[in-house]
């Protein structure tokens, strides 16, 4: 990680450019160290903070069993039927919160025969009770294709 971190060229433009401090965001290894920093989050909350939260609260079992989580890169896909929206974001606090703050989106939040919708990168997600679907956003968002 130490050596990605040095690696500070990257390409804007047709230029190719330095940058004299930190990672520049986008550029070829930003990706890399943020997943491998915010997978460590993810691996303390998983194997202590999860515990401690589900016990200060009373609930049984494990963090999938009421709230199911996706990330790719800087982008978190939180979803329960159990804990109030506040709440997950709470959570979400709870693991990332050494690391980065998270924005609050909610783009095509609602309801779709039965379905909750939510559009997550460019993904359509489908939740009920029992079942998730992903569907990629077609360009005119018209007639998404179901897949599991």
């Amino acid at each position: 990680m130490r050596g990605l971190a040095k690696f500070r060229w990257y390409i804007f433009g047709d230029k190719f450019l330095y940058q004299k401090e930190g990672i520049p965001i986008g550029g070829p290894v930003s990706e890399a160290i943020l997943e491998g920093v915010l997978s460590v989050d993810e691996h303390v909350f998983e194997q202590f903070g999860w515990k401690v939260f589900a016990d200060s609260l009373g609930i049984p079992g494990t963090r999938e069993q009421w709230l199911s989580l996706a990330r790719y890169v800087d982008d978190v896909f939180a979803h329960s039927y159990w804990f109030c929206p506040e709440c997950v974001e709470y959570i979400i606090t709870l693991i990332y919160k050494q690391t980065v703050n998270f924005d609050k989106a909610c783009e095509g939040l609602e309801d779709f025969n039965g379905f909750r919708t939510i559009k997550f990168l460019d993904q359509w997600c489908y939740t009920s009770w029992n079942t998730t679907y992903f569907s990629f956003v077609c360009k005119n968002d018209f007639f998404p294709l179901l897949a599991r």
